[in-house]
């Protein structure tokens, strides 16, 4: 977690993040928690000797259903131990916009601003929820913001980040690919400066056709019967 909460985010800003953050319990304690039926089915079956794609139809990559079985194996599908889930994933979230939002702005009153609209607008959205999207939106953050970094750094540390992050990001939730292509594509209309660069920038994107190459073989009978 150092790579996004360091000594540049001072004790008095991680204070100043505070109120967001019980505003942020308060609507969620007080608005209904929605459990969506995949969220019990899939990992249920799972634990119960069906496989994924070749005896489940689902439409999503294998890691956060391939995580949910073990949480609800372990929680024996209690349904607050999944509420809790989502709620610290909420949490997690909004610390992150304040955390991003500051390292990039550098004014912590912009981040908190960025915190308290997310804490009160994602309740209107129906964030009290688990869902892939919630899932995948700390992976995300945490992608862009040290993608952020580097473009502005040209670290290759952030760079290396961004793409793992962003890697586990496509097996939670397929249309993080999209990201990926937007970062492939903005360092490529960058190659001039970056042309030192090339081989760092093909290290960085390793782990994302590792993972994907691992998940697929890992997958391959199942997906091809479900074909």
């Amino acid at each position: 977690m150092n790579l996004i909460f360091n000594k540049s985010i001072s004790k008095f800003q991680k204070i100043f993040f505070l109120p967001v953050l019980l505003i942020q319990i308060i609507l969620i304690i007080n608005t209904k928690f929605t459990l969506w039926p995949e969220m019990l089915v899939y990992p249920y079956l799972l634990n119960n000797g069906f496989f994924n794609y070749r005896d489940i139809i689902n439409p999503y990559p294998p890691l956060f259903t391939t995580l949910l079985s073990i949480i609800t194996k372990y929680s024996q599908n209690d349904v607050l131990a999944l509420q809790n889930f989502t709620w610290i994933l909420i949490a997690l979230i909004n610390l992150l916009i304040y955390v991003s939002s500051y390292k990039i702005s550098k004014n912590h009153y912009v981040s908190f601003i960025c915190a308290g609209l997310f804490a009160i607008i994602s309740v209107a959205f129906g964030i009290n929820g688990l869902w892939y999207d919630l899932v995948v939106t700390p992976f995300i953050i945490i992608s862009f913001l040290n993608f952020y970094l580097f473009l502005e750094k040209k670290k290759p540390f952030n760079l290396f980040v961004s793409v793992v992050f962003i890697s586990f990001a496509v097996l939670i939730k397929q249309q993080a690919a999209v990201i990926l292509l937007w970062y492939f594509a903005s360092l490529l209309f960058l190659k001039i400066k970056l042309m030192h660069f090339k081989k760092i920038i093909a290290l960085s994107f390793l782990p994302f056709i590792i993972i994907v190459i691992f998940q697929f073989i890992n997958h391959l009978n199942s997906y091809i019967l479900w074909l």
